[in-house]
């Protein structure tokens, strides 16, 4: 910036503020005040060599994009830039005992470069683009926060380290949950909280039910909320005994469905109980029979060798020609009397074929032996199964648990009902 450039904002400003141009080009250290109203000033001018001990700047309705010209300015407690068109928060990092920093209705996108500001207390940025609460973890003194008619939509666990907010205004954002509220509950200090500020618009979570309630039991610290006195301890009793009832009913509710879970898998289980001692017991009669014909074949054949098995199959060959007539009779009369039991096999139904006698006790015995293999089968299929629905109803279970605590935490805004898609 040229040297001309810089005296005739030097001079305007002495003018507007009243302080004489000849000491403060010699550098006043009584100058501690600066106010830039009613002239246009096209960028900051270094202040540290002509007012080294600013205490308080205030640059309102110029077209500022940039912070510039506050290095050296260890002694500024307060600075406002608004209505600047300021678009970056730079240039602060020589503000060490900045304590009030104004920043408001600019078109500031992103909350950085505060780290150094460690003695802030209050910091407004109302009325700018911003999305998401950040970069202010190392502000641990905040006290007052006015974050109102910006872009965001969450809370989160952005404000951990302030346990200091006493003052948070929210107002005139995108807020839509009241869980994302209790996000709050850390705060200990904070007095007063407003989502729908008079002066800007309101936040969506703001037209829910029992939006009130919820605040004011999660957050009982609050003494003004919206702007309304809400420090009454008659009011606060009366919350406290609407949420009381509320989760009364929501335990009941709890309670109700594990009981009948519980029921349910009682008489799940005896069931299966019952079917499985059914199949057990038809499994135990087959073996018994095994049993019997394998202690017959023991006591009354000698070890079957490979070569007695070549002369069983040859005579089995020369005797089928004969008996194949009577096989077949045999066989269409198994058929119609196992017509209607053809699902489910019959622990009797044994081929009683004109056989050899040895081979027969054979061909019983591994009939036996699928039979009874088929039973197994079937009783892990029970078990499978058993398992299948008990899981399923703790799944049910887990749901519906899980929607009663839904609706109780966003205060009834969320309802389920019972029912399927084509009952709408």
């Amino acid at each position: 910036m040229a040297t001309s450039e810089i005296g005739e904002i030097l001079r305007e400003m002495c003018i507007c503020n009243g302080l004489s141009l000849k000491k403060v080009e010699q550098g006043d250290p009584t100058a501690k005040e600066i106010e830039m109203f009613f002239f246009g000033v096209p960028r900051l001018i270094p202040l540290s060599p002509y007012m080294p001990n600013l205490q308080t700047l205030c640059i309102t309705g110029q077209q500022v994009e940039v912070i510039e010209g506050l290095q050296g300015l260890r002694n500024l407690k307060n600075l406002w830039i608004c209505e600047c068109n300021l678009k970056v928060i730079n240039g602060l990092q020589d503000c060490v005992n900045l304590q009030k920093l104004y920043l408001h209705s600019n078109q500031i996108e992103q909350i950085k470069n505060l780290n150094k500001l460690v003695k802030l207390e209050v910091l407004w940025l109302n009325e700018n683009l911003i999305t998401e609460i950040e970069g202010i973890s190392e502000l641990e003194h905040l006290k007052e926060f006015n974050i109102a008619q910006n872009r965001i939509t969450e809370i989160g666990d952005t404000l951990t380290t302030n346990t200091m907010i006493e003052n948070f205004n929210l107002s005139g954002n995108l807020i839509r949950s009241l869980k994302d509220i209790t996000n709050l509950s850390h705060l200990k200090k904070l007095q007063i909280f407003s989502l729908k500020d008079p002066q800007y618009s309101t936040n969506p979570v703001c037209s829910l039910c029992n939006y009130s309630t919820h605040i004011l039991y999660h957050l009982p610290q609050i003494k003004r909320l919206d702007l309304l006195d809400v420090s009454s301890k008659q009011l606060q009793e009366m919350v406290e005994a609407t949420v009381a009832k509320k989760k009364i009913y929501y335990n009941m509710c709890t309670k109700t469905i594990q009981r009948k879970s519980h029921t349910l898998l009682i008489l799940v289980e005896r069931e299966k109980e019952k079917l499985a001692a059914n199949l057990q017991q038809r499994i135990r009669t087959l073996s018994h029979y095994l049993s019997d014909i394998d202690r017959e074949i023991d006591e009354n054949n000698p070890p079957i060798t490979s070569e007695d098995e070549d002369n069983d199959e040859i005579s089995d060959n020369k005797d089928s020609e004969s008996q194949i007539s009577s096989i077949k009779e045999s066989e269409s009369e198994i058929e119609e009397d196992n017509n209607s039991k053809q699902t489910e096999p019959n622990d009797n139904d044994i081929s009683t074929i004109e056989l050899p006698w040895a081979q027969r006790l054979r061909h019983k015995y591994a009939k036996l032996s699928e039979r009874i293999e088929w039973w197994n089968e079937k009783i892990l299929q029970l078990d499978r199964y058993y398992n299948k629905v008990c899981q399923s109803i703790i799944q049910e279970r887990q749901e519906k648990i899980k929607q009663h605590m839904i609706e109780f935490e966003t205060g009834g805004n969320i309802r389920f009902e019972e029912g399927n898609p084509s009952d709408i």
